[in-house]
């Protein structure tokens, strides 16, 4: 299978081509010049282009709603990473699912499970309910080809909810998989739950993504959101 030919319904990824213009890709290119030499940066002070990008008005915003049952209510962004894959950050990430979501701080809350601490951020493993209705959007800002660290993942995945560690590594190497190669202002949309990995660039170039998860959903009381961006 071509990334071209992702379904987001059938295999939980879906590359949206030209999703976001060149000059608004242009605007939040300098926010990247400050995240320093990281893997990746979890923002907690958002600058106002990247808050303008992901809000409800703006092109990712937009495009989250697609992804929206009508009931559910509007997606709102409720985590920002910044990546940026450098010759100096050329990591990888082996097969896994995106599990948890951040939150202001730690409420023993029924369904709300294996907390942890990341960059000073609590993250909490949701109920499965909660994670299979989130999206995540990951703009990419540089030409993101084979071998400069774009995404694979592992198609239709995600309908097999959340997986013990050992299950994923092994689905992951005994399925075929998909690699997202993509443009710059081309958008892969996915399901927090699609078993996916990032190899290592072999021809080390920079590949900068805003990857932003939405959700519709309001956590309960007296669980919130880290930062839902308005």
């Amino acid at each position: 299978m071509l990334a071209s030919q992702l379904s987001f319904e059938t295999d939980g990824a879906e590359i949206i081509s030209g999703a976001v213009s060149l000059s608004d890709v242009d605007t939040i290119l300098p926010a990247f010049g400050t995240s320093g030499h990281r893997p990746g940066a979890r923002s907690l002070l958002l600058p106002q282009v990247i808050r303008d990008m992901v809000g409800e008005d703006g092109p990712m915003g937009r495009l989250a709603q697609r992804f929206c049952a009508p009931s559910d209510g509007p997606m709102r962004p409720v985590r920002v990473l910044l990546f940026d894959k450098t010759a100096e950050t050329n990591w990888m990430v082996p097969w896994h699912q995106d599990r948890t979501i951040a939150v202001a701080e730690r409420h023993d809350v029924a369904g709300f499970s294996s907390w942890n601490v990341k960059d000073g951020v609590t993250h909490v493993e949701p109920p499965i309910d909660l994670l299979a209705r989130m999206v995540t959007l990951r703009l990419h800002l540089d030409e993101t080809g084979p071998e400069n660290g774009a995404l694979d993942i592992v198609p239709g995945s995600h309908k097999a909810g959340r997986l013990p560690a050992a299950d994923v590594v092994r689905l992951g190497r005994e399925s075929s998989y998909v690699r997202c190669a993509a443009g710059v202002g081309d958008v892969l949309a996915m399901r927090l739950l699609t078993v996916h990995k990032s190899e290592r660039a072999t021809l080390v170039s920079r590949r900068r993504v805003l990857h932003v998860d939405y959700s519709a959903d309001v956590l309960p009381e007296p669980l919130a959101w880290h930062a839902r961006v308005q």
